[in-house]
Parts: structure tokens; sequence; C-alpha cells
């Protein structure tokens, strides 16, 4: 990572300290999500996810954080975020913030 990104942060530390720079994770409360088996957000061939919501009331700001991963196994019908183009508005950098 550090090698491709030109950094000597992993991306970890990278990641974190984008977040921290967002929102100032050490003034917020921190809450998780634990979807059961009815997940709305739940899709076919996702086998794990965590979900975060960093709350800094100071600031006047949420932060969503989300992450899944898909099984290798799953082929998507939908061949989902193959063309970025017909995804805009969905992705933004830390630079837009």
């Amino acid at each position: 990572w550090a090698n491709e990104n030109g950094g000597d942060l992993s991306f970890s530390e990278q990641l974190w300290s984008a977040v921290d720079k967002v929102i100032n994770m050490y003034e917020c409360d921190i809450y998780s999500y634990n979807p059961d088996e009815s997940d709305p957000f739940g899709e076919d061939g996702y086998i794990w996810s965590f979900n975060y919501f960093f709350y800094n009331k100071k600031m006047k700001r949420i932060l969503y954080f989300s992450c899944r991963g898909k099984t290798k196994a799953y082929e998507d019908s939908d061949e989902q975020l193959d063309d970025l183009e017909d995804h805009e508005g969905r992705f933004f950098s830390m630079d837009d913030i």
C-alpha cells in the first residue's frame, strides 16, 4: 500500500486519519448498526459487514462508515459498479469535503 501510494502510512492509518480529519473521532459518540436476518441493506453474496455511525455534536456532523465483504463464488448478475459513469454522485473523495 505505502509503495503504491507514495507514503509511509499503512492503509488503515491513512483511512482513520482521513475519518478523524472530517469528524474528530475523539469527540464523537460512536454507534454500531448490527442487522438481523432481515437487513434492509443486505444483498446476496455478501458474507460479512460492519456499520458505524460517528456523531459529533459540537461539529453537528454524522459520518456513516460501512464495509462489506463479498464472496468470490458469487457472481453479481447486475454487474454493479462496472461503469462509474452510471453511478455519478454516489462516490466522493476526501478532497470534495
